[in-house]
């Protein structure tokens, strides 16, 4: 079985195909996302998202969809004709949006909402950004009160459209597709616009837990820099001091050439400033000492030739993440982007030359140089 990656184009909407065992497993993403909206109709593409699929409710199939920071992703597994029929069917849903029953689809967002924790990965995106693109995660969707149906369907029209649009297929053959798209252009994300601030820096937020984070250049190095830190900070935080019982790596894609990278652990109630102190010895020890080889040998696991997610799932709740979605750091640039490189996602061999991005990354993660900060509820 090939573990190439494939460009077919499905209804002029580009597609990237691997081969890969039945069922079919399908993806269609559009670049609008939270960091799109103006705050006072914050969560209007969620909106979008939810309606568009509430005519799939009693599908005999899988399907989901989430909104991420900068990106709106539908997905579906099935057979070729269940796969093709809910793509199809999605994309002519975004056009004609229901909107009859949208007070009510709005109080089961309001609902769900509700039961979302913010957490400090919002927290530390807010300190970066402000109240505007990659820092509006942290505010409530005030959307779900001031958005209207001519609003609503605006606001499709505009990004829904086949020039701002993206799918992957996994199963045995490549599926032929005409998305019912509209023309429409192909949308860059927003530009990263921080607050005026110096690093590194320090803030405190409420709960049991300590971060760290950074805007980094997207690559692999950042996956192997963020996937060794997170294995050391399991081993001492859990398993040598007892005082932490998860650590989780989030990665995300901000633009075509940077990324941001967070780390957070909870802490124990009785341990909290040793935990803290621990957190951060680490961080430094990595940045100063580099990867080793036994470190980087869990990360050798063959894979397609594209970027994987990565990261655990996030426990029930615990920090949260802006995507809405497992936390990941899609490493290949956007498909429309120019930089789009396709590297393999197995780890380099050795500990000098390629890995040496692995050391940088991991320096500018502590440093500061790439404008990191540490976030604790401990003083």
């Amino acid at each position: 079985m090939s573990s190439d990656c494939v460009r077919i184009d499905c209804g002029r909407v580009p597609f990237f195909w691997i081969e890969g065992a039945a069922p079919y497993r399908v993806t269609l993403q559009f670049r609008v996302g939270r960091a799109d909206e103006p705050l006072p109709a914050a969560g209007v593409t969620h909106l979008c998202e939810h309606i568009a699929l509430t005519r799939f409710q009693n599908a005999p199939y899988r399907f989901n969809g989430r909104v991420e920071l900068n990106r709106t992703v539908f997905s579906c597994e099935g057979n070729a004709d269940e796969t093709r029929q809910f793509l199809e069917e999605t994309c002519r849903q975004l056009q004609t949006l229901p909107v009859d029953r949208l007070e009510h689809e709005k109080r089961i967002l309001r609902t769900e909402a509700a039961g979302r924790p913010k957490g400090l990965v919002d927290a530390m995106l807010f300190g970066r950004f402000g109240a505007k693109s990659f820092g509006l995660s942290v505010f409530p969707e005030f959307g779900m009160w001031t958005v209207d149906g001519d609003a609503l369907r605006r606001w499709a029209a505009r990004w829904f459209t086949r020039g701002n649009a993206a799918g992957w297929v996994v199963g045995p053959e490549p599926l032929r597709i005409e998305l019912p798209l509209p023309a429409g252009d192909r949308m860059p994300p927003p530009a990263l616009s921080a607050l005026p601030a110096t690093f590194p820096a320090v803030g405190r937020f409420a709960p049991r837990l300590v971060a760290a984070a950074a805007a980094v250049p997207r690559s692999i190095a950042a996956r192997l820099a963020l996937d060794v830190m997170t294995g050391k900070l399991q081993q001492a935080l859990r398993f040598e001091m007892g005082s932490a019982y998860h650590v989780l790596p989030v990665g995300i894609p901000l633009t075509a050439d940077t990324a941001w990278l967070s780390l957070t652990s909870d802490l124990s109630d009785s341990r909290m400033k040793e935990t803290v102190h621990r957190f951060v010895t680490v961080l430094h020890d990595v940045a100063t000492g580099g990867p080793f080889e036994e470190e980087l040998a869990p990360c050798r696991r063959p894979g397609p030739r594209f970027a994987t997610r990565i990261g655990p799932s996030r426990p029930s709740g615990f920090a949260s993440s802006p995507t809405r979605s497992s936390p990941a750091l899609s490493i290949r640039s956007h498909p429309g982007s120019t930089s789009s490189s396709t590297a393999s996602s197995r780890c380099p061999r050795g500990r000098r030359g390629a890995l040496r991005g692995a050391d940088s990354t991991r320096s500018r993660f502590l440093a500061g140089h790439m404008n990191g900060s540490c976030w604790t509820s401990e003083g």
